[in-house]
């Protein structure tokens, strides 16, 4: 998760969408697809988190890792923990667009207005259904609006790894985020003006980045969500996304 590599040059698009590819293959081999479609329980579900954290771990983290340099060990560690729990909010909503239910890398599903299905116990969905209507308002009804497409999804998670303002991220460090946000808005910058035309890209621009915001603030339901499960002992407390806030 540390390893100090040399600066990788290119397109950090299709660097990034290869290694999404090689992250789908994994989970291929990882999950087995349920079929039918059934709902998952808060035991399942923290345990495709917990395995799905590890893939991640191996197919997206390093891409990351190979495009800076010169990172202490810790600030590196900082980076990848700080983008796991929104990358995965990210993502999952991205692959359910368009349901009402959220999608698991195993076809397993969550659905917020069916949280007595998750957590099967009432004192548990009556604290916890606030957050996720939160989560709902600010991340999966832009997205549905939005319907972003895969390169713009990839380059969102892109600049939600290269974050900056983190409680004791290092001056370099900074330094290094601002300077790759730019090279990543520049790219989705190229990529609008090709898919919409230079005329029509402007409001799209600006579209995808208000997605960015609608993670950071669902991201922050989630968070305390995770304190109010642990602080009044609720079914889901375990969530490996709690323990990753927690570290």
């Amino acid at each position: 998760m540390s390893i100090h590599v040399a600066e990788s040059s290119g397109n950090i698009l299709d660097e990034l969408r290869n290694g999404y590819r090689n992250l789908e293959v994994a989970r291929r081999q990882k999950f087995e697809e349920q079929n039918p479609i059934r709902f998952c329980t808060h035991q399942e579900l923290n345990e495709i988190y917990q395995m799905d954290i590890d893939l991640i771990f191996e197919s997206i983290i390093p891409i990351f890792q190979r495009r800076t340099r010169n990172f202490e060990m810790e600030q590196e560690k900082m980076l990848a923990e700080n983008f796991i729990l929104p990358f995965l909010q990210l993502e999952t909503t991205f692959r359910s667009m368009g349901s009402t239910s959220y999608c698991l890398p195993n076809n397993a599903i969550f659905d917020t207005n069916h949280l007595d299905k998750l957590y099967m116990d009432q004192n548990t969905l009556e604290i916890v259904q606030p957050y996720w209507n939160s989560s709902n308002r600010n991340l999966k009804m832009p997205m549905d609006l939005a319907k972003l497409d895969e390169p713009e999804m990839i380059l969102c998670s892109a600049l939600i790894y290269w974050d900056f303002g983190i409680n004791g991220q290092t001056d370099y460090c900074i330094k290094r985020c601002v300077k790759m946000r730019n090279l990543v808005i520049r790219e989705l910058a190229n990529y609008e003006k090709l898919k919409m035309g230079e005329d029509n890209c402007q409001l799209r621009i600006m579209e995808v980045m208000g997605i960015i915001q609608g993670v950071h603030r669902a991201s922050d339901a989630v968070k305390k969500c995770g304190h109010v499960a642990k602080i009044f002992n609720l079914k889901g407390k375990e969530c490996p996304l709690y323990e990753i806030l927690d570290n």
